[in-house]
């Protein structure tokens, strides 16, 4: 009777310890294995050396309790990763999207020479994404970037209508803002000397063929859900309402318990809230990714 009203019982204390040391391990990494052999030699133990003296149970409690704890500061080492490595790749994909709508709003749909729209697609689009991780939006940096595509795309509109010597001019002028742009790539000033040749090309013919340049295609990158089930977005899952609106309050910290691909109900922490996506990190006991969700694909695997 004492065992169950006593959470401070030494038999208590290392039932409580075998329970957290076997649930949810199925023995798969050599950590899980070797805590799963230790814990099968403590119980054989306190059977062997039972003989009402509480002694036995307090020092395989004492033993578990630690390997535990070894294993959650593990877990928590791994769980910080994750978070680390998903925020990194939210702000690199927040980035790309950004620079793809700043491009596009520069161009405004007007023809390009085929090297000016490959430059403003290429080593343009990738110098906007680092000033944009480094600098931020609102930076002055970024507003030098975005006059450096504007300023192309004009001074290409000036050549197709044969103004030679500003155009030259203008090209000139911009030799700083392409030493930077080939400095975001790792590349040295030869490289931006190179693209300077490459425009001024372009733009000596008023007549040289002139296309609509093609943005690239914003794609997502942050799914990658591991052994968890999840099937389409929101618009198309089925998930009650209410159950959302808990996920959505619950604290990095809790525990859940949610369904994997065969149907088996598996045990999930949420370790981390994204500021940019509002999605949630699930992580196992180990501290690894299991599952990127929002709240309403959260509730309809609960």
């Amino acid at each position: 009777e004492l065992l169950f009203m006593q959470s401070e019982h030494p038999a208590r204390r290392l039932l409580n310890a075998l329970a957290f040391s076997c649930e949810s391990n199925d023995g798969s990494s050599p950590q899980d294995r070797a805590l799963l052999e230790r814990v099968d030699e403590l119980v054989m133990r306190v059977v062997a050396d039972y003989n009402e003296d509480l002694a036995v149970f307090t020092l395989a409690a004492n033993e578990i309790e630690s390997l535990l704890q070894q294993q959650r500061s593990r877990a928590e080492v791994a769980e910080r990763r994750a978070a680390e490595a998903l925020h990194g790749r939210e702000r690199l994909q927040e980035a790309r999207d950004q620079a793809g709508e700043s491009l596009h709003s520069a161009i405004a749909g007007r023809p390009l020479t085929r090297e000016v729209g490959a430059f403003l697609c290429g080593a343009w689009l990738h110098h906007a994404v680092q000033v944009l991780l480094r600098d931020g939006r609102q930076s002055s940096r970024y507003v030098q970037v975005m006059a450096l595509a504007r300023t192309l795309v004009a001074l290409d509109g000036a050549a197709a209508r044969g103004v030679g010597g500003p155009v030259a001019r203008g090209l000139v002028n911009l030799e700083d803002a392409l030493a930077q742009c080939a400095q975001s790539s790792g590349l040295g000033p030869q490289a931006a000397e190179e693209w300077l040749a490459g425009l001024a090309r372009a733009m000596a013919f008023p007549d040289a063929a002139r296309v609509p340049a093609e943005t690239p295609a914003s794609t997502e990158d942050i799914g990658e859900d591991a052994s968890l089930r999840l099937v389409g977005g929101t618009d198309t899952l089925e998930f009650e309402p209410t159950v959302a609106a808990i996920m959505r309050e619950l604290a990095p910290g809790t525990w859940l318990r949610l369904v994997d691909e065969a149907g088996k109900e598996v045990s999930v922490k949420l370790a981390w809230i994204s500021p940019l996506t509002g999605r949630r990190l699930l992580v196992d006991r180990r501290g690894l990714r299991q599952l990127v969700a929002s709240p309403e694909q959260m509730a309809a695997l609960s």
